[in-house]
């Protein structure tokens, strides 16, 4: 065997007893890159990046070299003001005015989670508690909310095959209800859905799965995104759609 083939096998033994997995950068066995490729190749020039937190989602993009436009949405305060530090050295990625995005304008109380990525609009459920006792309601926070129409009319102007990516906490049927202008422009999009009930009154996986596809996109990926420690079973996994060329 050759000399590099037999260092090759030697490690990845040593990280197989280690308890760890060495594995090839590509889109096979890592989502960025997939999800890069994927904008790639449906010609995307700008990402909606809808429920921003603190920006994982637009830093993820960028670190992977995704090289188009992204504008974030963020509600709350505290991580809106961490988002707009993180965006600063990127003259790609713009910060949209402080608000939530859902179906009417006016004003709305978000919940502030101990652990941020889970706050949201809507009342915690039991099994959160079981899932996730960090994600527990520690205050809230009354903000602007607008449709995805009105917030993101300016960014649309000038795009030419836009993806939406949404992650709210069980709020998704009210930020696709207030955008039906939005939707209708999409190439793609990416949002996070539920297997169980971790929000009140959240519609979950089967239900939207079934509105994507009868919005004319194709489901390319599914990536877990909350996953049960105990046991492994996925609780919320991104759905990843584009319409068909």
């Amino acid at each position: 065997m050759k000399p590099y083939l037999l260092a090759r096998q030697a490690a990845l033994g040593l990280a197989t007893r280690l308890g760890f997995q060495i594995q090839r950068i590509c889109p096979t066995h890592s989502a960025e890159i997939a999800l890069r490729e994927l904008l790639r190749a449906h010609d995307i020039d700008l990402v909606l990046d809808v429920g921003a937190n603190v920006g994982q989602f637009g830093k993820m993009l960028i670190d992977v070299g995704w090289q188009g436009r992204i504008v974030s949405f963020e509600p709350l305060s505290e991580p809106y003001a961490e988002l707009q530090r993180v965006s600063a050295p990127h003259p790609q990625w713009e910060i949209a005015e402080r608000c939530c995005i859902g179906d009417h304008e006016g004003e709305i109380e978000v919940f502030i989670s101990e652990n941020s990525v889970a706050s949201s609009v809507l009342p915690l459920t039991g099994e959160m508690d079981v899932y996730s006792p960090d994600a527990r309601y520690r205050a809230s926070e009354l903000v602007p909310i607008h449709t995805l129409d009105v917030a993101a009319e300016k960014a649309l102007s000038t795009a030419r095959r836009p993806f939406l990516k949404v992650d709210v906490q069980g709020y998704e049927e009210q930020v696709l209800a207030g955008a039906p202008r939005t939707l209708a422009r999409l190439v793609g999009l990416q949002i996070e859905l539920s297997f169980v009930e971790l929000y009140r009154g959240q519609k979950l996986y089967a239900e939207f799965v079934s509105w994507i596809e009868r919005e004319g996109f194709v489901v390319h990926r599914l990536v877990p995104s909350f996953v049960d420690a105990t046991t492994g079973r996925w609780l919320q996994a991104d759905v990843i759609a584009f319409r068909p060329a």
